[in-house]
């Protein structure tokens, strides 16, 4: 047979689509803790943040009414979670009124 006249084989051998998966899974496996706690982080972060804007709202109710605020963190039981609510109590009673 002459095989001048045919071009050659394209495309992947089933050897080096094996190895670039397994390159794929290892590198993965090692960015998942990483990203994991950066998620962390972030929720964290912006936890903070929302406590420190509640405060923040507060302190200036306070200012603006020239009185008294507080601010409170309730506990919520709700659809099968523990929620803490970080809230202005603006009218003394200690509940989350919206």
């Amino acid at each position: 047979m002459n095989n001048f006249g045919r071009k050659a084989a394209r495309g992947f051998s089933l050897l080096e689509l094996v190895a670039v998966a397994g390159i794929t899974v290892l590198i993965a496996a090692m960015a998942t803790p990483r990203i994991l706690v950066a998620m962390e982080t972030v929720r964290l972060r912006s936890a903070a943040n929302s406590v420190a804007g509640v405060l923040q709202n507060t302190r200036m109710a306070a200012v603006k009414s020239n009185s008294y605020y507080t601010a409170a963190l309730q506990t919520v039981v709700s659809g099968g979670g523990t929620y803490r609510i970080v809230f202005a109590d603006l009218n003394g009673n200690g509940t989350y009124t919206s």
